[in-house]
């Protein structure tokens, strides 16, 4: 009974061996460069009570977003953005809150080698003032829910905000190799 205990042991730990490292994977830290491509359709309306109208509601359908670097692939988005001031004015003229959702399809870099799949996309920023008189670019993608080679895989990137840049920075997630 105790050789018998003794084997069950050995062959527990030996399971736990293999298995532990790839369920087990830290996260990895990710860098990639933003850039925007064409975007379907823009519909402006002014919103606020009777001839007050100094906030504007923007949505913008199938606006097409990359990014390239250790995070690669392109994005269709859904954004909605509500803007402190007139729908006339342009984006990047007044503070404004952004959320987005949508489709990542590409690549990301688990510390190895590029996965490639789909992930569900969140984006939560928009444009806020880093001084007095200039007003930036920035917020957080979120990719989750991911499918194919990224199963199991999720990232959380940051784009500071610093005027002309945008960079993500963050972590990518993986719970083992699909």
């Amino acid at each position: 009974m105790k050789r018998l205990m003794s084997m069950l042991f050995v062959v527990a730990v030996l399971c736990a061996m293999l298995v532990i490292p790839s369920a087990a994977a830290g996260p990895v830290e990710v860098r990639s460069t933003a850039t925007w491509g064409e975007c379907e359709s823009v519909e402006h309306r002014p919103v606020g009570k009777g001839d007050d109208e100094h906030y504007c509601l923007t949505t913008v359908d199938r606006c097409e977003r990359g990014l390239i670097g250790d995070v690669d692939g392109t994005m269709m988005l859904h954004y909605e953005i509500i803007k402190k001031g007139s729908c006339g004015s342009g984006p990047g003229t007044d503070p404004a809150v952004q959320r987005a959702w949508g489709t990542f399809d590409g690549k990301i870099w688990d510390g190895e080698e590029m996965r490639s799949g789909s992930c569900k996309a969140t984006w939560h920023g928009g444009y806020d003032w880093v001084e007095e008189g200039t007003l930036s670019y920035g917020g957080q993608l979120n990719l989750h829910a991911c499918t194919g080679g990224l199963a199991g895989a999720h990232a959380n990137l940051e784009m500071p905000f610093v005027p002309g840049v945008e960079i993500y920075t963050g972590r990518a997630f993986f719970s083992g190799k699909p």
